[in-house]
């Protein structure tokens, strides 16, 4: 059995010529971790279940935007199960985004994406237009994976 953490911690910003403030950079949280627990059976069956954690982080938001500012605390965890055989044959299987996190609202008008409709003022009173610069995190749900691997002795 083995089990590793990971910490992170950055200060990234941004500071312009002759300003004292600084501003946090964008998609850049201040805390993210990894973590992997492994425990292998004697059969030659391995559980590995891993992940990333990661704290909020600083979101380009429009004017007048319904979203957050910063992100919530997130984590992206994965489960693999394998098992090994002495032809060098492995066979393995497992999910990914084991929690199902995706992003809420990470798209700005995503049935809108050439801006046909922005100027529409019904439908689009604040004139917000089609963008993607705010996904902070994989936008695939859970999915699974199943495959065979072979190691040349």
């Amino acid at each position: 059995m083995s089990f590793n953490i990971g910490i992170t911690y950055l200060d990234v910003y941004q500071k312009f010529d002759n300003e004292r403030n600084k501003v946090q950079q964008l998609h850049a949280p201040n805390w993210s971790g990894t973590y992997a627990f492994t425990y292998k059976f004697p059969n030659a069956l391995t559980l590995d279940f891993t992940g990333q954690v990661y704290g909020p982080m600083r979101l380009p938001v429009l004017p007048d935007d319904y979203r957050p500012e910063y992100s919530p605390w997130y984590t992206l965890a994965n489960i693999q199960v394998s098992k090994s055989f002495g032809s060098g044959f492995e066979v393995y299987c497992g999910i990914k985004n084991l929690l199902n996190f995706t992003p809420k609202d990470p798209l700005m008008r995503p049935f809108d994406p050439f801006d046909r409709y922005v100027n529409d003022p019904v439908n689009n009173p604040k004139g917000y237009t089609f963008d993607t610069a705010y996904g902070y995190a994989p936008m695939q749900g859970i999915r699974g994976f199943l495959g065979i691997k072979y190691t040349l002795k």
